[in-house]
């Protein structure tokens, strides 16, 4: 896809959403994010958006870490996504960059990351491919993060539903 859009946002202003992929452990021919974040932000240079939020889709903790600072000061917020487990560093980088390595998932709990649990265990015992089932008994809970961009707060939020 493209990897970014400009919200209006009536008239609390316009956001620039973007969205980058991780390299780190995926095994695609992917564009290195940390370019890709420069093309994207150059492109609104001389009109730049009251925010711009960074979706970091990647596997690796570290990946995620570097690209927060790299962007630190150039964003409103790096929030990661992908892994579907929270973390608990929700903070506010050096030059003001809102960060959150993973913001978790929205859906059952009771289950491997939102399939039956027993089908993932079967995976990783024998090794063998295995056709996924969404679970859907038991817990869910919706998590994610709020920011506040004015007061330049991040404050995670969970909730089991």
């Amino acid at each position: 896809g493209i990897g970014y859009k400009l919200l209006t946002v009536g008239n609390k202003g316009t956001i620039l959403l973007i969205n980058l992929i991780g390299r780190t452990f995926l095994n695609e021919r992917l564009d290195d994010p940390f370019t890709k974040a420069d093309e994207i932000l150059s492109l609104y240079e001389s009109n730049k958006p009251d925010y711009i939020i960074v979706d970091f889709h990647a596997e690796s903790s570290s990946e995620k870490h570097a690209l927060g600072f790299y962007l630190d000061g150039r964003v409103n917020a790096v929030v990661g996504s992908h892994t579907h487990v929270p973390t608990c560093d929700a903070r506010v980088f050096p030059k003001g960059t809102l960060y959150v390595t993973d913001i978790g998932m929205t859906g059952n709990i009771d289950s491997v990351l939102g399939v039956k649990k027993e089908i993932i265990l079967k995976l990783y015992l024998t090794g063998l491919n295995q056709r996924f089932e969404w679970e859907y008994s038991g817990r869910n809970a919706f998590r994610s993060v709020i920011l506040d961009m004015k007061q330049n707060k991040i404050e995670r939020l969970d909730l089991e539903i």
